[in-house]
């Protein structure tokens, strides 16, 4: 009885650890939050309680691998307990985790929008009309005689640059992912622990259609991908607790 004592206090710690980890990050990420210097105390907690509840994934994993099967499955209560705690575990500490490996693999360099996506800027059409360039005549007395002097043509006082000529546009891909992540997490923790692992293969499939439209860009592609496995191998990990 001891060991599933200590196993369900592991996981009532991940999930103690990720929610306060998804509570930042979503208070991090929100679009009325204060400015970026007053984001690292928050940043700060998300990552430490990622990395807590990292730490009692694994020793979760490892005390499970210890028990016996029919330990666990003697009391109906503590599997009903554990099966509850690792489907929260495995739904709330997968955003974080997959927070905190997107923030290693990109360096935050990922601009976020409003609804939860990031923001890529893709050329278009030109937006306006560019401003003529400035002549000697609109310059002053002092420069056109020194323009003349030196018999060179004068240059514009500030030249646009190219994405600025061209016109450019800013949306958001990949919005929801939060809500997407908490389903699919919540979707493959219990097909695993349902005993049918293939309905992950479903799941990436209409993850990966709905999301097709969206990765013309590389920076999505990179995201969508790295997000994708980190939430998968969270979910999987947290579900073979029981297994």
């Amino acid at each position: 009885m001891t060991i599933i004592t200590a196993l369900l206090g592991l996981l009532g710690i991940g999930v103690a650890a990720s929610s306060i980890a998804l509570a930042f990050d979503i208070r991090t990420h929100s679009p009325h939050a204060d400015a970026p210097h007053a984001k690292r105390p928050g940043r700060a907690v998300l990552y430490s309680m990622t990395v807590v509840a990292c730490c009692a994934l694994v020793a979760a994993l490892a005390l499970s691998a210890l028990m016996p099967r029919s330990e666990i499955d003697a009391t109906p209560l503590a599997r009903v307990a554990a099966t509850l705690l690792t489907l929260a575990f495995a739904t709330i500490g997968g955003g974080p985790f997959a927070v905190l490996a997107l923030r290693l693999a990109t360096r935050g360099t990922s601009r976020t929008g409003v609804h939860g996506g990031i923001l890529i800027t893709t050329n278009g059409q030109q937006s306006a009309e560019l401003p003529p360039p400035e002549t000697p005549a609109r310059s002053g007395i002092f420069r056109r005689r020194l323009l003349a002097n030196r018999r060179v043509d004068p240059k514009p006082a500030s030249s646009p640059l190219p994405e600025q000529a061209l016109g450019t546009s800013t949306v958001e891909v990949l919005r929801g992912g939060t809500t997407i992540g908490v389903l699919e997490r919540l979707a493959i923790a219990g097909a695993v622990i349902a005993g049918f692992p293939e309905a992950i293969a479903v799941v990436i499939a209409i993850k990966g259609v709905g999301r097709f439209s969206e990765l013309a860009a590389s920076e999505a592609k990179e995201r969508f991908i790295i997000g994708t496995l980190a939430s998968f191998v969270w979910a999987c990990a947290c579900a073979l607790v029981l297994r």
